[in-house]
């Protein structure tokens, strides 16, 4: 029985990308699983895949890059952390920068081999190459960027307590907003103005609504409290 794949872990929420989405009947649903250090997927191009008769329409290969880029950045940050894939807190990685040199035409029919190499990898970002390669020709070499989902839209990092009360540490450049719909606590606010403060917030089991303080972006939920998080820029 094959390893399970990089995107049999994700949650149904995220679960309906058109390139690795095994909830969408329509998309590519590419596997992606490690071999050694590196990452490899298999894809079949369909006839409707085409550009000129007998090639690959470029796109395609650009999603597949895409696609094996974020389920890597995620393998890779569980591993990192030394932990099994899909467990929780989840990670889960959105493509920053996406960059593609094709080096040959791709011709339509053979397999494809889409395999990646870690070339960084830090606290939200991964960086990676991959190469797109049909019958053993590498084709096309892509430059992924992806960054931790909750790093795109709110530099943040939490760190949740297994206490009554929820604990957040979150760097310079953060704002956090609490809202005093909690039953236990009372509401705050406050910007983050030094490389890293500490701030604790109620207990409690009703997620805050958008307030004045501008739309949520990131959320964050544990132990029954309720924290939300978004740039002061």
């Amino acid at each position: 029985m094959p390893e399970k794949a990089f995107q049999d872990f994700y949650p149904d929420e995220f679960n309906h990308c058109y390139g690795c989405g095994k909830l969408n009947p329509h998309g590519h649903q590419i596997k992606s699983r490690w071999d050694g250090d590196e990452t490899v997927a298999y894809f079949t191009p369909e006839p409707y895949h085409t550009a000129v008769p007998g090639f690959v329409y470029g796109g395609l290969i650009a999603s597949l890059i895409d696609c094996h880029g974020t389920g890597t950045a995620s393998a890779a940050a569980y591993r990192e952390e030394g932990r099994p894939m899909g467990s929780t807190p989840e990670l889960r990685f959105v493509t920053a920068s996406l960059q593609v040199d094709y080096k040959a035409p791709t011709p339509l029919g053979p397999e494809l081999e889409v395999r990646a190499k870690i070339d960084e990898i830090t606290a939200k970002k991964v960086i990676m190459t991959i190469d797109v390669k049909a019958e053993g020709k590498v084709c096309a070499t892509g430059k992924v960027i992806a960054v931790d989902s909750a790093a795109r839209d709110a530099d943040v990092m939490l760190s949740i307590a297994p206490t009554p009360r929820t604990e957040a540490m979150l760097y310079t450049g953060c704002r956090v907003s609490m809202w005093n719909n909690c039953p236990t606590g009372s509401s705050a606010i406050s910007s983050s103005v030094s490389p890293l403060i500490l701030i604790t917030i109620c207990g409690g089991t009703k997620a805050p609504a958008p307030s004045a303080f501008g739309a949520t972006i990131c959320w964050a939920a544990a132990n029954s409290g309720w924290i939300a998080a978004r740039n002061a820029s």
